[in-house]
């Protein structure tokens, strides 16, 4: 009894903490997309920053480089099959992967047109993550040669490989008022959401309550038939 009650009370502490944690980022980013851009550029030059503060809307200047694409594979919208693509913009010493929204797969399976004008130009959007699997399973095949490079859910070390150390490390989600993009409708995706943990949490508390009651019960009928034996 003490057993279970102990593991059913942790579990339900472990669901109520994670539902915290969500309810902190998704505040962190309703804060970050109530203010303004801020420029990245700025940022860049500040030799003491160590980092950005996550889901930073920002605005930079530079030029895409549309010789080098990435095109993200399995990636779906509304039940269809498409890549989610990734083309570097360049910021001075800077390489930034934007991520320009996602496109349909052709029915021939061909990577689609995804060109795009270089030329200096303003752009804003928000610092994110690469996207990333459930699950991953094994070490996916090295890329083909050329360009656009298809990919499937690539980690940070191996883009660095294809762009070196000048790359970024927080991608950018282009703003869906700007040009040059594909089918953009970003959110935060946190999994379960907090009141799921909630219910989770008191449904381990509501066991452990269930086992020390059926444990409560059974050793006073116990008690009471050990007395009755005895008069």
């Amino acid at each position: 009894m003490l057993f279970l009650c102990a593991l059913f009370l942790w579990l339900g502490a472990w669901q109520w903490r994670r539902a915290a944690y969500k309810r902190s980022l998704l505040a962190a980013y309703a804060e970050q997309m109530a203010r303004p851009p801020v420029s990245l550029n700025t940022l860049l030059q500040d030799p003491t920053l160590a980092g950005f503060p996550p889901y930073l809307k920002v605005q930079v200047d530079g030029s895409y480089d549309g010789t080098r694409q990435l095109l993200l594979e399995d990636m779906t919208h509304e039940g269809e099959v498409g890549f989610e693509v990734l083309t570097p913009f360049e910021v001075k010493d800077v390489i930034l992967l934007v991520d320009r929204g996602w496109v349909r797969a052709t029915q021939a399976g061909a990577a689609p047109d995804v060109a795009v004008p270089g030329g200096a130009r303003s752009i804003r959007g928000v610092l994110g993550t690469l996207p990333a699997p459930g699950l991953r399973l094994g070490k996916p095949s090295p890329p083909a040669e050329g360009w656009p490079k298809l990919l499937f859910y690539p980690q940070s070390h191996d883009l660095e490989q294809l762009y070196g150390e000048k790359l970024m490390v927080p991608i950018l989600r282009l703003d869906a008022a700007e040009p040059d993009g594909y089918v953009r409708e970003y959110s935060l995706d946190v999994g379960l959401p907090p009141e799921r943990h909630l219910g989770y949490a008191f449904q381990w508390v509501a066991l452990a309550l269930a086992v020390f009651g059926v444990w409560l019960v059974v050793n006073l009928r116990g008690g009471r038939k050990a007395k009755g034996a005895k008069s």
